[in-house]
């Protein structure tokens, strides 16, 4: 992969952190159900991909 493809995947996996997070802490409403009931499950792949995508972007950037 190249730098633009593993920082923009490095930046979609961030947004999608940031939102997993935001909707974990967000107050639940019981008028209104979610669609996805524990979003933990989305955030640990998340924070993977993240870790994985910034480790592949140090390593391209020393490969300079």
């Amino acid at each position: 992969m190249t730098m633009n493809v593993t920082l923009g995947l490095l930046a979609a996996s961030a947004v999608l952190l940031v939102w997993s997070i935001w909707q974990v802490n967000r107050p639940r409403d019981l008028s209104r159900p979610r669609l996805i009931l524990d979003w933990h499950y989305v955030m640990f792949p998340a924070i993977l991909a993240c870790g994985l995508l910034a480790l592949h972007a140090i390593k391209l950037a020393q490969s300079y």
